[in-house]
C-alpha cells in the first residue's frame, strides 16, 4: 500500500551519482570563473536561493558585498518547486553555483550526489562546527563529514487560546499526552474542535508526524514495536473522540494555522514560523507550550541550510562568505528581523528572543529536537511515511500499517 510517489527527485539523485562522476573531470568552469573579468582580481560567487521576499537575508549579501571588494555575490532566485531539479540539471552541465541555499532534508541526498561539496576541512579550521546546536548540524552531515551548515531552524510546539483554556477551566497547557487527550476532549464542541495539525500527503505530513513516535520512544527502523504502534492507535483515538478533525488528511501546516487563527481550534501544533502571523493577526490571547511528552519529551527540526557547490572554483571564497554570515552580530541581526529560531546557540541566549515567551518555548526545544537525518534516501522515507499518516487518519489497523511501512524504510536507511 505504501507506493513511491517521489519517483522524480530520487531517480534524478541517482541518474547524478553517475552524471557527476563523468563530468567532474572537465574543464568547463564554474559561474564564478565565468564572472569574474580577465585581468581582474574580484571573483563574482554565485548563490541560488528560494529566499523570496527575506529582506534579511538579502540585507546579509549587500552588507557583504559592501565590504568586500575582491569578492562580490550575485544572487539567483529560483522557485522552491523548482529548485531540486534546477541544481540537478546544474550539476550534469558542471555548472553548480558557487552556493546554494537548500532545505537542510536534501542535504544528505545532495552529499550522497555529489552536488554539495565536502567542507569538513574549512569548518573544522575556522571552529564553526562548536556554534551551533547538535540538531542544527545533524543534517548537514554524511558518513561524518560536513556538506553545509544550518542558515536557521525552526520546530514544533503546542500553541494554545487562552480564553478557550480559561472558559474550560483550564490553567495550564497540557503536559502528557493523557493530558492533551483530556484537555482536547474538553475544548471540543459543535464549533471548535479540541486540536488541529497537518497531515497532508506531503513533507508537512512527515514532519508533523514524526514526532509523535519519537515521544513514544520509538523510530523509522521500530515503527511495528509496541512503542510505535502506540503512537499511531493513540493519534487514532484523537480522531475517534472527535476532537481532531479528519480533514488533517488534508491540512498543511498553514491550514491548521488558519483554524487556530479563525478560532476554529482551541490548540495546534505548530511551527515558529507562525509567531509573527498570530502577533499581528489574532484577536484572542493566545501562548505557546512545548509539545506534551510520551515516554520522553521531542520536537523536530526544520530550516534551510547553506552549501556550496561541489564544482565551484572558488570553494575558499565561498567559504569566506559562510564565515561572514556566521558572525554573531551579524547573524543576530539576521535572525531577529527575520523571525526564525537561531541555529547559533550563544544568538539563542539573546535578551531579544530570551525575553519573549513564545519564541523563548521554541528555542528551548532546539535543545532537545530531533533532525530527519536519515540519509540520502530520505525523500523515499518520507513518501512512506506520508502514506502511513494517510493510513492512520483513515483508521487502518495500526499494527498492520506499521509493519508494512517499517518494511518498506528499513532497506532506506542509511547504515555506516
Amino acid at each position: 500500500m505504501f507506493r513511491i510517489k517521489n519517483f522524480l527527485f530520487v531517480f534524478s539523485v541517482f541518474l547524478i551519482m553517475g552524471v557527476i562522476t563523468a563530468c567532474s573531470g572537465g574543464d568547463s568552469a564554474s559561474s564564478s570563473e565565468t564572472n569574474k573579468a580577465e585581468g581582474s582580481d574580484q571573483v563574482t560567487l554565485e548563490i541560488w536561493d528560494f529566499m523570496q521576499g527575506r529582506d534579511a537575508y538579502i540585507n546579509v549579501i549587500e552588507k557583504f558585498n559592501e565590504e568586500h571588494e575582491d569578492i562580490q555575490i550575485k544572487r539567483t532566485e529560483i522557485t522552491r518547486s523548482n529548485f531540486d531539479s534546477k541544481m540537478i540539471n546544474a550539476a550534469a552541465a558542471n555548472e553548480l553555483p558557487d552556493l546554494f541555499v537548500n532545505s537542510h532534508s536534501r542535504f544528505q541526498a545532495f552529499a550522497d550526489a555529489g552536488i554539495a561539496a565536502n567542507i569538513s576541512d574549512m569548518i573544522n579550521e575556522s571552529g564553526l562546527d562548536q556554534k551551533f546546536f547538535e540538531g542544527s548540524l545533524e543534517p548537514q552531515i554524511f558518513k561524518g563529514d560536513y556538506y553545509g551548515l544550518p542558515l536557521y531552524n525552526n520546530d514544533l510546539a503546542l500553541y494554545y487560546n487562552k480564553e478557550m483554556f480559561e472558559k474550560a477551566g483550564l490553567d495550564s497547557p497540557p503536559e502528557t499526552w493523557e493530558d492533551i487527550r483530556d484537555y482536547a476532549n474538553k475544548l471540543t464542541n459543535d464549533n471548535v474542535y479540541g486540536l488541529a495539525m497537518a497531515g497532508s500527503k506531503d513533507e508537512q505530513g512527515t514532519f508533523n508526524f514524526l514526532p509523535w513516535i519519537w515521544q513514544a520512544g520509538a523510530d523509522l527502523d521500530t515503527l511495528s514495536s509496541e512503542e510505535g504502534v502506540n503512537a499511531i492507535e493513540f493519534r487514532q483515538t484523537l480522531l475517534e473522540d472527535g476532537s481532531v478533525s479528519k480533514e488533517m488528511l488534508n491540512w498543511q501546516q498553514n491550514d491548521a494555522n488558519l483554524q487556530f487563527l479563525s478560532e476554529q481550534a482551541a490548540m495546534q501544533i505548530n511551527g515558529s514560523w507562525n509567531v509573527p502571523t498570530l502577533n499581528k493577526e489574532a484577536e484572542f490571547e493566545w501562548a505557546v507550550a512545548e509539545l506534551p511528552k510520551g515516554k520522553q519529551r521531542a520536537t523536530i527540526i526544520g530550516g534551510e541550510a547553506i552549501g556550496i557547490g561541489s564544482t565551484s572554483k572558488h570553494k575558499e571564497e565561498a567559504f569566506e562568505f559562510m564565515k561572514f554570515f556566521y558572525d554573531e552580530e551579524t547573524y543576530k541581526s539576521f535572525i531577529l528581523e527575520d523571525g526564525n529560531l537561531p541555529s547559533i546557540k550563544a544568538i539563542a541566549e539573546a535578551p531579544e528572543i530570551v525575553n519573549d515567551p513564545n519564541m523563548k518555548v521554541f528555542t528551548k526545544g532546539l535543545e532537545y529536537a530531533k533532525s530527519r537525518a536519515y540519509g540520502p534516501n530520505y525523500p523515499e522515507i518520507s513518501a512512506v511515511v506520508q502514506e502511513l499518516v494517510q493510513a492512520t487518519v483513515l483508521g487502518k489497523d495500526a499494527e498492520k500499517i506499521a509493519k508494512e511501512a517499517e518494511k518498506e524504510i528499513k532497506p532506506l536507511l542509511m547504515t555506516e
